[in-house]
């Protein structure tokens, strides 16, 4: 054999990075779900968030009660007010127009005929405890004392205040100072929130975060009387619901009997009121988080799954689809169907991240570049989103658009030597002799157990009209955990067939 003919066979056998003709979308997926993905993929598609949530098709073999999934929609993604929109009012000084914007939807919870609308908690939600919430709220009640909406958003801005002084924390590893300063906050909103109450009583929003702010501060008669006058106006308020749910978890005093209790008693107005189900879902999530251990995620994720198909629930989701991935097992066509719907009911960019890690792996760059780019779209600074999204530019052959996003998540640590490897197979499959040397340089000498570095030094040396360091390279793949997995054993041989080679070459 010559010099030439055998250093394009080593070249050629060794060469990692090979270009594929990519399947028409999805036709991998088994046959019965590939409506439903291509349906999923194309409601994502939709621009305008509710159109986009109430055209997603549901999770297939689904139970949940009828109306669920468009409630969902309606409360997540409709027409709210918006932070943007109060601080225009407060400029302008225009509080009686302030006013008239939360009751309208106050009037749209309490409709005198059609469907009530929740709609009303997510306008309170911008008043979150931070600067522009502290600033706005305050300039409102400034001005308009009297203003049970007023009083309203800064109640909630300071039980906000309370939850982010508080801390995640155990109480007994929360300091003093802390724990001083949530009671002062969380007495400031209670304050607020009685006299929006009292002037307005229809405001359920007032009675379920006092009932809320009582849990925190383990004070059982502000819980009673919150949940006792909230229900006088609307027992099957969603958010009252939520509130008095998590307030009746053991952990916060309850038991497990008193959540069934509230259950049976919420459930004669599931059908005109479909979001009231949302409370029962703090049920097994308690459970999960109680009973089985943080790391036991296949479990976790066992658990959930029949929750998952009786509740269209963002919390349900977020806890099945992060215990799966973290698990690592199971049908990844199934988790997919879960995640789609993780991503349809909520604008977690991890939602989207790991639908597209998961579209990565089932052969289907087309889709997991969509997806990826939503994820990107909401967080662009997260290493793993950019890696994950150059993983899928560098399966769809756009290279040019692979390169800046790998080169982003090189810079951090955690995802650095994967981008690594992903750039030297860009520079390779685009023939840049001298980008991949750099980009392979730099693996063997940081990341020296790389098995799959040094396998493709290899061809960068072939590449490079040399068999210097081939030998070399070759053995310390052969040594490496990558040589040890089974998918490998074809690789191993011709490597040891090329060490063979070499060996008899130089003997001559």
């Amino acid at each position: 054999m010559s010099k030439f003919v055998m250093m394009l066979g080593l070249a050629l056998a060794c060469l990692a990075a090979q270009a594929q003709t990519p399947a028409a979308i999805f036709s991998r997926a088994p046959p019965a779900m590939q409506a439903y993905l291509r349906a999923a993929m194309d409601a994502d598609a939709i621009k305008d968030p509710l159109q986009r949530c109430l055209a997603f098709p549901d999770l297939p073999g689904n139970r949940w009660p009828a109306g669920q999934a468009r409630a969902q929609c309606e409360y997540l993604f409709g027409r709210s007010v918006t932070t943007a929109q109060v601080a225009v009012l407060v400029e302008r000084k225009a509080y009686a127009a302030l006013d008239a914007l939360f009751q309208g939807d106050l009037e749209r919870h309490f409709p005198v005929q059609g469907e009530p609308s929740e709609i009303i908690h997510r306008d309170f939600e911008i008043f979150d405890g931070g600067a522009e919430s502290d600033r706005l709220s305050a300039a409102w009640l400034d001005n308009a004392p009297q203003s049970a909406f007023a009083l309203a958003a800064r109640g909630r801005h300071f039980s906000r205040a309370a939850i982010a002084a508080r801390g995640t924390a155990a109480a007994a590893e929360t300091s003093d100072e802390k724990m001083r300063l949530m009671s002062a906050n969380a007495f400031k909103a209670l304050h607020m929130l009685g006299q929006a109450a009292a002037r307005e009583p229809r405001l359920t929003d007032a009675h379920a975060t006092s009932l809320f702010l009582g849990m925190l501060l383990s004070e059982d008669k502000v819980q009673a009387d919150a949940l006792r006058q909230g229900e006088a106006v609307d027992p099957a308020c969603r958010h009252l619901a939520v509130a008095a749910m998590r307030a009746l978890r053991p952990r916060w005093g309850g038991s497990y009997e008193a959540m069934q209790a509230y259950a049976r008693k919420l459930e004669p107005y599931m059908a005109a009121r479909p979001l009231v189900a949302d409370s029962m879902a703090y049920l097994p999530l308690d459970l999960v988080d109680t009973q089985l251990r943080t790391e036991q995620h296949a479990e976790r994720a066992t658990f959930m799954k029949p929750m998952a198909l009786a509740l269209p629930f963002h919390e349900i989701y977020d806890s099945l689809v992060m215990n799966t991935a973290l698990a690592n097992t199971g049908d990844r066509w199934e988790a997919l169907t879960f995640q789609l719907q993780w991503m349809r009911f909520s604008v977690d960019p991890f939602a989207s991240r790991e639908a597209g890690r998961n579209l990565l792996n089932l052969g289907e760059p087309d889709a997991a570049a969509v997806v990826l780019t939503t994820a990107y779209q909401l967080d662009s600074k997260d290493a793993d989103t950019q890696l994950l999204l150059g993983r899928a530019y560098l399966r769809l052959e756009r290279y040019d658009d692979a390169v800046p996003q790998l080169k982003a998540a090189m810079t951090t640590g955690a995802t650095r030597e994967r981008a690594l490897l992903s750039l030297l197979e860009v520079m390779l499959v685009t023939w840049q002799q001298d980008q991949a040397r750099t980009y392979v340089d730099m693996l063997n000498a940081e990341y020296p157990a790389n098995g799959e570095a040094w396998h493709r030094r290899v061809t960068v040396l072939l590449r490079s009209g040399t068999t210097e360091g081939v030998a070399d390279a070759l053995e310390k793949y052969l040594k490496s955990p990558e040589a040890a997995q089974a998918h490998s054993a074809e690789r191993n041989e011709r490597a040891r067939q090329i060490l063979a080679e070499l060996a008899g070459a130089a003997a001559k």
